[in-house]
C-alpha cells in the first residue's frame, strides 16, 4: 500500500457537554469539521446497526470513488478491516440495537488516494 495513505476513524456517539477555553479547538471541534467536509463531498452508507446489514459494505466500497483502482487484494484487506470496525461497532458500541444507525463516509483525497506501485505522484 502507498506509504503516505492517510486514514481516519471518527466513531461518534452524542456529545457530552464541557466547558473549554474561548479560541481552542476540542476534538469534538476536529470531528465536526471533518464530518462536515465528508457531507459536504464524501460518499455515504447508512445503515441499521446489525451484523446482516454489514453485507452492504461491499456494494458500497465498489461505487467510492477513487477505490475502483485498488488491487484486488487491497481491496479485500480495505474490506475486511471495515467490516470488522463496523461489526464491533454494531456487537459492542451499539449493542445489536437494530434501531441505531452506523454512517460510513468515505472521502477521496483531493490529490487521489490510488496509485499503482512505483507509479509518479
Amino acid at each position: 500500500m502507498p506509504g503516505d495513505d492517510e486514514t481516519l476513524l471518527i466513531v461518534g456517539r452524542d456529545k457530552v457537554g464541557g466547558a473549554r477555553e474561548k479560541g481552542t479547538e476540542t476534538r469534538d471541534d476536529a470531528a465536526a469539521s471533518l464530518l462536515a467536509e465528508a457531507q459536504a463531498r464524501g460518499w455515504r452508507l447508512e445503515m441499521n446497526a446489525s451484523l446482516q446489514n454489514l453485507k452492504q459494505l461491499h456494494a458500497w466500497l465498489v461505487e467510492c470513488p477513487g477505490l475502483g483502482g485498488l488491487p484486488v487484494e487491497e481491496a479485500r484487506l480495505v474490506e475486511s478491516a471495515l467490516y470488522e470496525v463496523c461489526a464491533n461497532i454494531v456487537e459492542h458500541g451499539c449493542g445489536m440495537d437494530r434501531k441505531q444507525t452506523l454512517d460510513l463516509w468515505w472521502v477521496a483525497s483531493s490529490r487521489g488516494i490510488c496509485h499503482r506501485r512505483g507509479a509518479e505522484r
